[in-house]
């Protein structure tokens, strides 16, 4: 039999680099034209990596007595970091095991290798039923990473127990043998950990909407191409490398036979046996499926996944420092530790003070600036209110931009803009924007200052009420010919454009000070 190179593969090299030679052409070319500078390039990178970033759930912690305090325990256990460290470490040991397996093992190696396979899937499902209890099953299932680890535990202790029975009955040893493939299926658990492994599963995962398009496509081809082979060629007598297998004699067979050919499966070999015994126009046949299935739909599928490579790893040349970016999503957890990507917007102000320097505002020793200063800073972000609440990305950029941001050309800026509700639909639902949460900090501030004044003048007339000595006391200390300033109109307050913010605005009322901003 003939083996070729499959088509597709002659144009991966020209495909691949230069869809991406393409992409870095394109945008040095548009830096050399002026449409965007060196700095607003670097804020484009950072931009779009912050799009695949989003808000980490926070499991709640369970009551204390739930299960005789059996839930609050395991919850403290699973959610301390070393805990993840030691199922990572039985994760590794768990490969090394599924590797040291070989052709012809001994009895001894056997023992010892079920024994050890089944430490580890008590192991695994050990902690799948810490969790279950500590979190409880629609917080477990809620997170991706639970639900696979708890598929690949199921599947494991299926095959576990199949296994268990096969070998201690007369089953077939083959069968035992391929039941304990699925063990090996343990070490994807190790994507978790591996960052690169994830970036190429996030892109793929990104690509399936395209891929579903461009596979549909070619499906759509290879039907038209399985009813013309079956009128055209399917006639022929079997000879040579015509088969039972190789044949355009019904759609199943013509439909397989056209997949081999785009994989590159001894195709011309079958188009020159198709030629002698039938028809000449097996040639034109096969050269027109070849160039459309294997050269041009092939090379689409390549493109595609290249193109969103290209762009995650474009997206991780950011200036922003990843570390930061972590910090804000573990202070962001605080606000909001359902993951709903959006938060109060009075949480603005704490997020500010929690985040360390350049992001936010606590210093290298963890002081945090006067109320002034960050006052001043609020007074700069222009972060949207959405009816008081903001959203995650939102807060995420605008805080980014403080740090390395330039402003961008209009059609760049809109872009960006489009792209970004693009990965946050859940922008969408939110209210229109009714002001920025500068306004709304200011109304804020104004407001508890005016508050402050009525505790303080109602504290006053209290102290008076009780002790009215002391009053007559401290008013002999003044000049009696001094008169305080007077003051026309009512108490309310003054009229002005943020007084509609203000009214809808509301502090404590068991805590008026101040500083409550």
């Amino acid at each position: 039999m003939v083996q070729t190179v499959p088509p597709g593969l002659g144009f991966i090299g020209q495909s691949g680099p230069g869809k991406r030679g393409y992409g870095r052409a394109h945008r040095a070319v548009v830096a050399r034209l002026g449409l965007l500078t060196e700095e607003q390039e670097q804020w484009v990178k950072t931009h779009r990596g912050l799009l695949f970033e989003r808000p980490e759930f926070q499991p709640k912690r369970p009551p204390a007595k739930r299960l005789f305090g059996l839930s609050a325990f395991l919850y403290r256990v699973v959610m301390h970091p070393m805990f993840d460290h030691i199922i990572m470490t039985m994760i590794l040991l768990n490969i090394a095991v599924l590797l040291s397996d070989h052709n012809d093992p001994s009895k001894k190696f056997i023992e010892v290798t079920d024994g050890l396979n089944l430490f580890f899937t008590l192991v695994f499902a050990s902690e799948m039923i810490a969790k279950l209890i500590a979190l409880g099953p629609v917080t477990y299932l809620r997170d991706t990473w639970n639900r696979f680890d708890g598929f690949i535990v199921v599947l494991g202790a299926i095959s576990q127990i199949i296994g268990v029975a096969m070998s201690s009955s007369t089953g077939n040893p083959t069968a035992v043998r391929i039941l304990r493939i699925f063990r090996a299926m343990r070490a994807l658990r190790a994507i978790k950990a591996a960052k690169g492994v994830r970036m190429l599963v996030r892109t793929f995962l990104l690509s399936i909407p395209s891929l579903y398009n461009v596979g549909t496509l070619l499906i759509l081809s290879y039907f038209i191409f399985a009813v013309l082979g079956n009128n055209l060629l399917g006639g022929c007598e079997r000879t040579g490398a015509i088969d039972d297998r190789s044949n355009f004699e019904w759609f199943g067979t013509s439909f397989l036979l056209l997949f081999r050919a785009t994989c590159g499966e001894n195709w011309n070999a079958i188009m020159h046996e198709y030629m002698d015994s039938c028809s000449s126009i097996s040639a034109p046949f096969f050269a027109v499926h070849t160039l459309l299935s294997g050269f041009i739909m092939l090379n689409l599928f390549i493109a595609i996944i290249l193109d969103n490579f290209d762009e995650a790893k474009f997206a991780e040349m950011g200036s922003l420092d990843p570390v930061l970016v972590d910090l804000f999503n573990n202070v962001w957890r605080e606000h909001d530790p359902f993951a709903t990507e959006t938060a109060p917007t009075s949480a603005v102000t704490s997020i500010l003070k929690s985040l360390p320097a350049p992001l936010g505002l606590k210093d290298a020793y963890g002081h945090v600036p006067s109320k002034r200063v960050v006052q001043n800073v609020m007074r700069e972000l222009q972060i949207p209110d959405h009816g008081g609440v903001v959203h995650y990305f939102e807060v995420l950029e605008v805080l980014a931009f403080r740090v390395c941001g330039t402003k961008l050309p209009k059609k760049a800026d809109l872009s960006e803009k489009q792209r970004s509700r693009a990965k946050f639909p859940s922008m969408a639902s939110l209210a229109k924007s009714s002001g920025e949460v500068n306004v709304v900090h200011a109304a804020m501030v104004i407001q508890a200052h005016w508050r402050g004044l009525k505790h303080r003048r109602a504290a006053k007339v209290k102290r008076s009420l009780v002790n009215p000595d002391m009053l007559h006391q401290k008013s002999m200390n003044y000049d009696t010919n001094k008169k305080p300033p007077t003051r026309s109109g009512s108490t309310s307050l003054p009229s002005s454009p943020l007084s509609s913010m203000m009214r809808s605005i509301s502090l404590p009322v068991d805590d008026p000070r101040e500083d409550a901003i």
